[in-house]
């Protein structure tokens, strides 16, 4: 009886190891399955936003055409309602259905409505965010540039349209046409580059032949009809209405080829991605099957270790001799499953320790993919709102230059026009510097010199509150920086020290000391030049110290949050470093230090 007990311990002690064994090819599977449905989940909210461009692409047509659709209409609300609340996008959705209403006799008014929801909903069902080149170049054609094309073509028209109409263009009509075509060449080129673009990454560039034909011969279209108005005298009005029938009979062509380039776009990426969506299946199917028929091979060698093992213990005669050569060699078999049991035990310890370092190595390259992403849509923001920007800037200078000394009394606003412009071209550089590696430029320089005129200048902006104090410790040596980076970096260490003791400077009853003040030094160091920006404010929460270079954030109510990392990628781009200390109360202190001889063209 204790014999046959025994053996079927034994029998199953080796079922349990069999099960050990299998159990982190199992942990593995799991993650490697969940890695695949989050795919599969991220491709088809992708796939919802291509349903919906379907839905909203013959309303924006039929509204650049003049006359909306009904039936268009009428499935972009009964199926986009669904598909806009699970993208997160309901609020543009009803905007969108209601403006097609409130401009229905004259639904072009609309197209801008549903321009801005194709965009909220390419960047709610992560299209902008696919990560294969030639799905995202299509992506951008399909969510973006095709829908701002359109929108940028029924401007144009209706300009054109409305001043020839009128019988005379004036100056403003011909400037505004100008512009119009302007933005309408823009958004062809961006259209014409993001084909041309996915048919170099695609295995099957003959699919993209018709639409680059498309592309390049929309530019052939009469789309410069402000030039001829630029260019002809205002008496000659035959050739302009002349001009205006030609540009009015190909309309319809020109919206019927951006159809045909945005249907193409939607069709293409829809393909692309069901394929990718099918292969992932199959990939997750085919991973579940290894699993399954990995655990029913274990289980039934568990199985039958277990059988083998009892129909050997149970022959075994109860003799006395045997019965000692069988416990002898139990003892010896309790000696190696231990052993084994203590290697498997230090398997699983390694095996957990590399599961968590390739855990952490996916996290690092997932955030460094999402970093990267960031940076190339934050550089083309800035990009795109320097153009407007400098337009702005040019009518505030023409304003000022044309109502000067007329007693208007309007120099307070323009004043207040040109120093927003400022500020915004300032983080709009902040955008540029976190988004762009550039090659920096060093040269040899007295540093203190030009750091006490860098402080002179940026003085005269603080608020009146503030005073600077500087101890620099250089005695006129020249060290080795780019000028123009590193009075970037010095600025955001000023405003940032001013901004913590007086905030704007508009309110004196929240300044965080009764002497706002802030301090400036530099001194050579064993690591080379360092340079220090104090300031007595009420110090960091240590619930931020953690949080102050990651980019976007910001305690303040302005600002982008991107002045601290900046100013970290500049010095890292010198060869250094940024540090900080601070204590609630107790003000805060940052210090950027690089070598004092910087190579050349070094590149962060």
């Amino acid at each position: 009886m204790t014999e046959a007990l025994a053996s079927r311990v034994a029998g199953l002690k080796l079922g349990g190891i069999v099960a050990v064994l299998l159990l982190p090819m199992l942990v593995l599977s799991f993650f490697m399955v969940s890695s695949l449905r989050q795919d599969i989940g991220f491709a088809q909210r992708e796939l919802l936003g291509v349903e919906m461009n379907r839905l909203v692409m013959p309303v924006a047509v039929s509204a650049a055409m003049g006359k909306l659709d009904p039936a268009a209409v009428d499935a972009l609300r009964q199926s986009g309602a669904a598909i806009s609340a699970e993208l997160g996008v309901k609020a543009k959705f009803d905007t969108a259905l209601a403006t097609l209403l409130t401009y229905g006799i004259n639904p072009r008014f609309a197209l801008d409505a549903l321009v801005a929801l194709q965009i909220d909903v390419a960047t709610k069902s992560n299209i902008i965010l696919d990560p294969f080149a030639e799905t995202y170049y299509l992506g951008s054609v399909l969510s973006q540039h095709g829908p701002s094309l359109l929108a940028d073509y029924v401007r144009l028209f209706t300009l054109a349209s409305r001043a020839l109409k009128d019988g005379a263009v004036s100056r403003a009509d011909t400037a505004a046409l100008l512009l119009a075509t302007g933005a309408w060449k823009e958004s062809q080129d961006r259209v014409r580059v993001g084909i041309s673009e996915a048919a170099a990454a695609t295995h099957d560039p003959a699919s993209y032949a018709a639409p680059i034909s498309i592309a390049k011969e929309m530019l052939d279209h009469p789309e410069h009809v402000a030039m001829l108005f630029a260019r002809t005298p205002d008496g000659e009005l035959a050739a302009k209405l002349a001009a205006a029938d030609e540009f009015g009979a190909e309309s319809g062509h020109i919206i019927e080829d951006i159809e045909e380039l945005w249907s193409f776009s939607a069709a293409a990426f829809a393909q692309r991605l069901d394929g990718r969506l099918n292969a992932m299946r199959l990939r997750l199917y085919a991973l579940l099957a290894i699993a399954a028929l990995a655990c029913l091979v274990g289980v039934g060698g568990a199985a039958l270790m277990f059988r083998s093992t009892l129909k050997q213990l149970d022959g075994v005669k109860l003799s006395r001799d045997q019965a000692e050569l069988a416990q002898r060699e139990a003892e010896q078999a309790t000696r190696e499953v231990t052993r084994m049991n203590e290697d498997v035990v230090r398997l699983n310890a390694d095996l957990a320790r590399n599961l968590a370092m390739l855990r952490e190595a996916q996290d690092d390259s997932l955030r460094k993919g999402k970093m990267a992403q960031l940076g190339h849509l934050t550089a083309t923001v800035a990009h795109e709102l320097r153009n407007p920007l400098g337009a702005v800037r040019t009518s505030a200078f023409l304003l000022s230059r044309k109502l000067k000394d007329k007693g208007l009394g309007i120099e307070p606003q323009i004043e207040r026009i040109n120093n927003g412009i400022t500020r915004c071209d300032n983080i709009i550089s902040q955008l540029l510097d976190f988004a762009r590696a550039k090659n920096i430029q060093p040269e040899r320089i007295a540093f203190d010199d030009w750091l006490a005129r860098l402080v002179e200048e940026e003085a005269q902006k603080l608020p009146a509150a503030v005073s600077i104090e500087c101890r620099l410790g250089l005695d006129g040596r020249s060290i080795s920086i780019d000028p123009a980076r590193m009075s970037r970096a010095v600025i955001n260490l000023i405003m940032n020290a001013s901004e913590a003791v007086v905030g704007k400077g508009d309110d004196p009853s929240r300044f965080a000391a009764r002497a706002p003040a802030v301090g400036i030094s530099t001194a050579l160091s064993a690591r080379g030049v360092e340079l220090t920006v104090t300031d007595n404010g009420p110090g960091i929460a240590p619930e931020h110290l953690d949080k102050i270079f990651e980019p976007l954030f910001t305690t303040k109510s302005f600002g982008t949050g991107l002045g601290l990392p900046a100013v970290q990628k500049i010095m890292e781009q010198h060869g250094g470093g940024l540090e900080f200390k601070s204590a609630p109360g107790q003000g805060a202190s940052f210090t950027i230090w690089w070598p004092v001889d910087v190579p050349e063209a070094r590149v962060a």
